[in-house]
């Protein structure tokens, strides 16, 4: 999947407050919330009619199949398509295909070279050249563009013919030439219609069932039944709805497209809808608190709900694909080991640069002149402003000086300040080769334009998290920058101990931004390397390890550069 696949619209627990759930007429008060209170090994998941079958027949079809199956219907209720659409509802449930659409402009689209080269084969043009030129958009900028409604761009885009005027560049990622602009995913805004129409709703049922009752793969493909309703087991919801359809009161014959019905593919899916749909915060489902308890970070698990693709067993796969089909108790172990923090294939070679904080600062220029003979590939300065952390180091004056004792080395300003951009100019002037700041000293709004001044000033750009921010916060702007930090120890002073829970972190950077420096900073040495460069960090801070008396800093360098080589191989 390409990076952009990974950085879809982010679950927030907080779209709807604590005390609310969603329903058809807005929220009701959080007595009727819905509560998810099955041990692990109960199957839960989300059901639900689309709005092209809801018909009171069909409602009643699907409550009566589901209760002579022994599911139990926990909770029903609908949902309509002014809140579906508003909240964004369906382009979270449609993932990476939605992301394309609406949201990840084509700029910030991961494209393998081979399908760059059909892109040109059928356009004429690289994808570069079109990005550039802004014919190359996204569904919502094209509606933008083109002053359209969202049926009639579906509409267009349907006329369009694969090989001739669209040209398909992997999994649910195609492109389609419309009225001179080149769309990507132009055909999700049909999809997204049947939806979000005003004064159409869909009906969902919480459903749980025991796992000796019915496995998880009879309940898709014997009670739901398969993706294209006339092949479909005959027994199953969706072929039986084909068969009675005009019975059932629908407009018209189901179809693959039109399918009536889904339901969660695993119990981890299913978490993850009643997350989206629902409202309900992934702390108050108790599969979450399995994954948690069995040590599963939170980060990760939330992580996982926007279906990444995860390195497991040597390559990258989907999360929801790895676990389909399997039960609660299965679903839960299989997470565990995927959890594991593994490095996934990445392009960024190893790099060590010694933090000058833990040198002797009476002889910094000749300390730095030192790791760089032993064969440092740059210098790391810590920058605290007293505010930020409660700790102060140095400035730009400093960087400053020591330039005219290291011409040629890659100096690496780590700053952790509040104000980040008024120190931008300064640095520069000074010699820093990249500027990284923290995303916590930063406004959202202000991230990427402060990452463009960065840039627009010669340095390379990176963003850092302290322990206590989840590496989401990062998602947004992996494809903007040069480099992404992870904090594995509080910052503001040298010598602490290495926090290997934020491993995960390192891995979830890694696994979505494959060609994107990933650094880790605090703690880093002989006797800690392994984990870090496992999880998939490339760039490496080490201090202490670097410049402790009496060690051989050449061969400390060389251990640490073989560990990140030895994990990148693997």
């Amino acid at each position: 999947l390409a990076r952009a696949c990974l950085t879809l619209f982010v679950r927030s627990d907080s779209r709807v407050s604590q005390g609310m759930k969603r329903e058809s007429n807005g929220v009701v008060p959080a007595a009727t919330r819905v509560r998810h209170e099955a041990p692990m090994t109960s199957n839960q998941a989300f059901v639900f009619i689309k709005p092209q079958a809801l018909t009171a027949p069909v409602v009643t079809f699907v409550k009566e199949r589901l209760a002579s199956e022994k599911i139990s219907v926990v909770s029903e209720g609908e949902v309509a398509a002014e809140d579906i659409d508003s909240k964004k509802l369906v382009d979270t449930h449609y993932g990476a295909i939605a992301a394309k659409a609406m949201r990840i402009e084509p700029a910030a689209l991961e494209v393998q070279e081979a399908a760059k080269g059909k892109f040109k084969d059928m356009f004429g043009k690289t994808w570069e050249e079109a990005v550039q030129s802004g014919v190359l958009v996204n569904a919502a900028q094209a509606l933008d563009k083109l002053k359209i409604s969202d049926q009639v761009l579906g509409e267009k885009y349907a006329a369009l013919k694969l090989g001739e005027t669209m040209v398909k560049l992997g999994g649910g990622f195609y492109v389609g030439s419309v009225d001179n602009l080149l769309v990507v995913n132009g055909f999700y805004m049909r999809m997204r219609c049947k939806f979000t129409t005003p004064g159409t709703k869909i009906h969902y049922f919480v459903v749980r069932w025991q796992p000796e009752d019915l496995s998880w793969a009879d309940f898709r493909g014997k009670v739901l039944g398969g993706t294209d309703p006339v092949k479909a087991d005959e027994g199953s919801l969706r072929h039986q709805l084909y068969k009675k359809w005009k019975e059932m009161g629908l407009e018209v014959e189901p179809s693959t497209s039109d399918n009536c019905l889904h339901a969660s593919a695993s119990p981890f899916e299913g978490m993850a809808e009643f997350n989206n749909w629902l409202g309900t915060p992934l702390e108050q489902d108790p599969f979450f608190a399995t994954l948690t308890e069995a040590g599963v970070s939170a980060d990760t698990a939330s992580w996982w709900t926007a279906d990444p693709a995860v390195p497991f067993e040597g390559k990258r796969q989907s999360l929801f694909d790895l676990v389909e089909d399997l039960d609660a108790k299965a679903c839960a172990e299989k997470l565990v080991q995927i959890s594991d923090p593994q490095c996934a294939p990445h392009s960024c070679a190893a790099k060590i640069g010694p933090s000058l904080l833990a040198s002797d600062l009476s002889c910094l220029a000749s300390e730095s002149q030192r790791v760089l003979k032993a064969g440092a590939d740059y210098l790391h300065l810590d920058v605290m402003d007293g505010h930020f952390v409660p700790n102060l180091t140095w400035g730009a004056p400093v960087v400053a000086c020591l330039r005219k004792h290291v011409p040629d080395a890659f100096l690496d300003c780590h700053l952790m300040v509040s104000n980040p951009g008024q120190w931008v100019e300064d640095f520069q002037k000074a010699g820093a080769d990249c500027f990284t700041f923290h995303v916590e000293a930063v406004k959202p709004e202000e991230v990427l334009p402060l990452v463009e001044k960065i840039r627009a000033a010669g340095m390379k750009a990176g963003i850092a998290v302290k322990p206590g921010t989840p590496a989401s916060a990062l998602h947004p702007y992996g494809p903007h920058v040069d480099l992404l930090l992870v904090m594995t120890v509080e910052p503001g002073f040298g010598g602490q101990s290495f926090m290997k829970h934020m491993m995960p972190k390192v891995s979830q950077l890694r696994a979505m931004f494959p060609d994107t420096q990933v650094q880790v900073d605090g703690g880093l040495g002989p006797g800690t390397i392994d984990a870090a460069a496992k999880a998939g960090a490339n760039s490496i801070v080490a201090g202490s390890a670097c410049f402790k008396e009496g060690v051989d800093t050449a061969e400390v360098i060389a251990g640490l550069r073989k560990a990140v080589d030895d994990a990148r191989a693997a």
